[in-house]
């Protein structure tokens, strides 16, 4: 895959078969922004977005959310306020089943002030992002969740190489659980992402002997400064396009 030409507007509609839309945008907001996001959340979002303690993670919440139901909005052609989710036993947001005549999948994540959507017609979708950080022992991380051969990888780093390469693997694991609609349930030792490389897609086999799905495929998203993110799918012949979200749309 070449450097993302990440593109100022709203994506191209209808989402084409085999077409997979990767979309960004910012956590902070104005106070307009803000306001404008938490009127078209549902009473439920609203409720949740002010048990956040922190003012921060609330803001988060509301932007990440509010841009969701923008996204959604534009490509169901339903007013935003009206879009209408159910949630899997381990909390994967889905478009309510049986309301709407469009077929679309999606998945989000968000880390220090970026959030990230993925979008896609005909299969599951899972996309993580991850901002880099040093300020925590990886070691207990590492040695319960991470397989053999990807512990080896990480010691054989300098430490600030180490944790690139730990939150590289992170990433890369969550989104591969976050398509699989399983969340941190799935042991994240039998998820091998150690030989994904560069930025195509590279084949993971699940060694959960009772897991249906065992092949995904999985690619690390081109990242600058401090972020790392995966996207993970079943059908890796895809087209991908790159979208930031029109603040002031």
């Amino acid at each position: 895959m070449k450097t993302p030409n990440w593109k100022n507007e709203l994506p191209i509609k209808p989402i084409s078969k085999n077409q997979v839309d990767i979309c960004r945008g910012p956590l902070s907001l104005s106070e307009k922004e803000r306001d404008l996001f938490l009127e078209i959340l549902s009473p439920e979002e609203k409720e949740k977005a002010f048990r956040f303690h922190f003012e921060k993670d609330r803001t988060a919440y509301i932007a990440s959310r509010g841009m969701l139901r923008l996204f959604l909005s534009h490509y169901m052609e339903e007013k935003p306020e009206s879009i209408q989710f159910e949630y899997n036993d381990f909390g994967k947001p889905f478009l309510k089943n049986g309301i709407y005549d469009k077929k679309l999948h999606f998945n989000l994540a968000h880390a220090g002030n970026l959030v990230l959507f993925a979008f896609t017609s005909d299969q599951e979708i899972g996309i993580d992002v991850e901002f880099i950080r040093e300020d925590f022992s990886i070691d207990t991380i590492v040695n319960n969740y991470f397989c053999s051969q990807e512990i080896q990888e990480i010691q054989k780093l300098d430490p600030s190489a180490a944790f690139t390469l730990f939150f590289k693997f992170w990433a890369r694991k969550e989104a591969i659980l976050k398509a699989m609609g399983k969340g941190l349930s799935f042991p994240l030792e039998k998820c091998n992402v150690s030989l994904v490389r560069g930025l195509d897609f590279s084949r993971v086999i699940l060694t959960d002997a009772q897991e249906v799905d065992k092949v995904w495929y999985v690619m690390d998203l081109l990242y600058e400064d401090k972020y790392t993110a995966a996207l993970a799918l079943k059908k890796p012949e895809v087209e991908l396009s790159f979208w930031d979200f029109p603040m002031g749309m």
